[in-house]
């Protein structure tokens, strides 16, 4: 499991020996197939092999969200400014 729940452990895997080498195995597998999917993995239910540029390019898309989020936000801010601003003349 991940050691989020524990500050000692943050940011690490932890598990006992058994768990590990469970782990250990699914990567193998997951390093020779591609894929593994196993109920011994405590929270998680597998490990899959992502291709190299496959984290850059989610990184990419997971940024350009926030900016269209952004983006829209302000030109209904604008939209709404201007409508008061034409109402307020009429």
């Amino acid at each position: 499991m991940t050691g989020a729940g524990w500050p000692e452990h943050e940011g690490l895997i932890v598990g006992n020996e058994q768990g590990l080498r469970n782990l250990m195995a699914a990567c193998q597998q997951a390093l020779d197939s591609g894929e593994c999917i196993s109920s011994k993995l405590d929270d998680f239910s597998g490990v899959r092999r992502l291709p190299e540029g496959w984290f850059e390019e989610s990184r990419q898309q997971a940024s350009s969200v926030p900016t269209l989020v952004l983006l829209v936000f302000v030109i209904a801010l604008v939209v709404i400014g201007f409508g008061t601003i034409v109402r307020s003349l009429i």
